[in-house]
C-alpha cells in the first residue's frame, strides 16, 4: 500500500504492512517453485516469479519477472513516480482472498494521515470485486465499496505488467508475450473529514 499526502504536490509514501499478509505468491531463488510459494494466483497452479527464480542452477536467467528487490514505479500516467514496494519474496507477500466473504486485515507498521491510499492488487482466473474498510486510530472507520479487480490477463491502470508466470505443479515458465500477467493500482480516496486522522489499518473483503 502507498500513502499519497499531498495530492497537490504528488508526494507519496510507502506504508508497510506490519502483519495480514497470508501467502507467498512468488516464486524465487534457485529450486522448484513449489519450496518457495505457499500457493498460486489464480486457482490453477500458477505463481508469480522474481527474475531470480531458478528452478535448476544451470538454468538460463530469465528477462521476464518481478524485480529482485520487489522495488518498481508504477506505469499509470496519472501518477508518474508512484513507488510500489513488495514484501519479501522469502515470506507471506499477499493477502490471498479466494471465497465470496473470505476478508483479511492488514496493519500498518506506524499509522500515517493521508489522503489516497493506492493498493496494489489483481485476480487470478477472471474478474473480482473487494470492499475496503480504512481503520483510523480513534476506532472510526470508512468503506470504499465494490471495487472490480481486473484479472491478471490484459487488464488496465495497471502499475507493471509483463512479469511472466510459473506452474508451481512442473515449474513451467510462461513469458505472457511480454504483456502478462498485470498488478493493478488502485486508488482509494479517503473522506476529506477523515484525512488529518491516523491510518492504522485495511481490511480486504472479497465480495
Amino acid at each position: 500500500l502507498i500513502a499519497s499526502l499531498y495530492s497537490n504536490a504528488q508526494v507519496y509514501q510507502s506504508v508497510p504492512i506490519q502483519s495480514g499478509f497470508n501467502h507467498d505468491v512468488i516464486a524465487n531463488g534457485v529450486g522448484n517453485s513449489i519450496s518457495s510459494t505457499t500457493s498460486d494466483v489464480d486457482g490453477v497452479d500458477y505463481a508469480f516469479l522474481s527474475k531470480d527464480f531458478k528452478p535448476l542452477a544451470t538454468s538460463p536467467d530469465l528477462s521476464y519477472g518481478l524485480p529482485i528487490d520487489g522495488s518498481f514505479s508504477s506505469m499509470v500516467a496519472s501518477t508518474v513516480g508512484l513507488p510500489f514496494q513488495l514484501a519479501s519474496y522469502s515470506g507471506n507477500n499477499a493477502l490471498r482472498l479466494v471465497l465470496p466473504a473470505d476478508s483479511g486485515l492488514l496493519n500498518f507498521s506506524t499509522p500515517i494521515s493521508a489522503n489516497r491510499l493506492f493498493m496494489l492488487a489483481t485476480s487470478g482466473s477472471g474478474t473480482s470485486v473487494v470492499d475496503v474498510t480504512i481503520t483510523f486510530t480513534d476506532s472510526s472507520t470508512q468503506t470504499i465499496s465494490g471495487i472490480s479487480l481486473s484479472d491478471w490477463y490484459n487488464g488496465t491502470n495497471y502499475a507493471i505488467y509483463g512479469i511472466g508466470r510459473v506452474k508451481r505443479s512442473s515449474n513451467a515458465l510462461e513469458s505472457g508475450g511480454g504483456t502478462n500477467p498485470r498488478l493493478y493500482q488502485v486508488e482509494l480516496g479517503i473522506d476529506a473529514a477523515n484525512q488529518s486522522k491516523q491510518i492504522q489499518s485495511a481490511t480486504i473483503t472479497k465480495v
